[in-house]
């Protein structure tokens, strides 16, 4: 789809989570062939998916909680 009409802006969240450690990374490889047309916003914890960002932005929900 991304190939037929890149769409400027997509938002993956936990995409690749059931995928094994290489898989991730074939993964990761894959989104880099769209990165000219497309930006990513990519929810994940896997170390693989965030090995392959060109820039990264943490954020932790932890913290004290309101009782």
């Amino acid at each position: 789809m991304l190939k037929i009409n890149p769409s400027p802006f997509c938002v993956l969240d936990e995409i690749e989570a059931a995928l094994d450690d290489v898989n991730v990374y074939r993964f990761a490889d894959y989104l880099k062939k769209f990165t000219g047309d497309t930006q990513f916003l990519v929810i994940t914890h896997r170390k693989g998916t965030m090995e392959a960002r060109k820039l990264c932005v943490w954020h932790n929900y932890g913290g004290k909680r309101n009782k």
